[in-house]
């Protein structure tokens, strides 16, 4: 029963909150971030030799984003 009411509270403010940024003429920035690691080991054989190779990949993604309400809601 807790969880039932936390969720509904938040589900109403979470609610109430978006709408009252969607007014004529206002101005919304904001940014998202993200950050990514991966590392991948392989072993290959080419005429009897054989290799080891490592790869690794770091991604950093930031995107900002810029919003204006040109009418109501």
């Amino acid at each position: 029963m807790k969880k039932l009411l936390l969720f509904a509270a938040v589900a109403v403010f979470g609610l109430w909150n978006v709408n009252a940024q969607t007014e004529k003429g206002n101005w919304m920035f904001g940014a998202d971030a993200n950050v990514s690691f991966s590392s991948n080991t392989a072993k290959q054989e080419y005429n009897g030799n054989e290799s080891e190779g490592k790869e690794t990949i770091s991604i950093f993604t930031f995107t900002p984003s810029a919003n204006y309400f040109v009418i109501n809601n």
